[in-house]
């Protein structure tokens, strides 16, 4: 995955991103809108306006830079500030093209889906992120090669 990432500026951290709660295990993360989601989608301002959050269990940090060609920005931030899913983005042949990637490999995973809690943007956001499978769009995430404290599993769709 590394080899990938490299070509966008991306960097995974070491290890998973924890929080102290009462109410979760360290490794589940309820990650904001970060300010500059909405400089890639303007709805993403919108949540991050109403504190929407989105649930990512054993998510890696990730590190970005100014990868050449592209626009990089955070979309998801943990309360310490680092980043959990970053957007690159760049114009060809006049057209937008944007990636996506985060530092939970599952988290599009069937569980997510059912996120209704009032606060929560995870069910919002996955319907708009899944929208480009519907569009032929294959995507391949591969799971994170660091010791899991939960099992994860990789989900593989094309269309």
């Amino acid at each position: 995955m590394q080899p990938i990432l490299r070509q966008f500026d991306i960097q995974q951290g070491d290890s998973v991103v924890t929080e102290e709660s009462r109410d979760y295990a360290p490794d589940f993360i309820l990650a904001r809108f970060a300010d500059s989601a909405g400089l890639i989608a303007p709805y993403l301002d919108g949540y991050r306006a109403d504190n929407g959050v989105v649930s990512m269990v054993g998510t890696l940090p990730l590190r970005y830079g100014p990868a050449t060609g592209f626009h990089t920005v955070p979309l998801l931030v943990a309360k310490n500030g680092n980043a959990l899913a970053v957007a690159a983005e760049r114009k060809v042949n006049g057209k937008s093209q944007r990636i996506v990637v985060t530092g939970d490999a599952d988290f599009m995973s069937s569980g997510n889906w059912g996120a209704v809690n009032p606060t929560s943007g995870t069910s919002r956001w996955l319907r708009k992120c899944s929208a480009g499978l519907r569009m032929g769009i294959s995507l391949s995430i591969p799971a994170p090669s660091v010791p899991k404290m939960r099992s994860t599993a990789t989900i593989r769709a094309s269309s």
